[in-house]
């Protein structure tokens, strides 16, 4: 029976760590680039600049949900959140960025992610 449940758990959470995605944060023009073991956050529309990393780490932790998942990394001081609903319906009403500076103020940001 345990060989059963860890079979499945793996088949579920393996195609959620596969998949790559690019998000953008119009309101806060940034590109949020998340692959299974690191989170760049870029700049795009800043045209002096062009596209270059502001923040990018290696150290994420990710809190798998059922059908997606959310990646926590700390950069500048500040607590980034990604929040993905579901990985098979990407939307801006459930998938989210929350900054949350160290006097605990909290921003939300909606993620167009493709």
């Amino acid at each position: 029976m345990k060989t059963l449940t860890s079979i499945l758990v793996t088949l579920l959470i393996t195609p959620v760590m596969a998949k790559d995605l690019t998000c953008y944060t119009p309101r806060m023009a940034r590109k949020v680039v998340i692959k299974a073991n690191s989170v760049a956050i870029s700049k795009p529309f800043m045209k002096e600049f062009g596209d270059r990393a502001v923040a990018s780490t290696n150290s994420v932790r990710t809190k798998f949900t059922n059908l997606g998942y959310e990646k926590i990394l700390f950069s500048n001081g500040e607590k980034h959140t990604i929040h993905i609903e579901n990985l098979s319906d990407l939307n801006d009403v459930d998938d989210y960025l929350v900054v949350k500076n160290q006097k605990g103020h909290e921003v939300i940001y909606p993620l167009d992610c493709e």
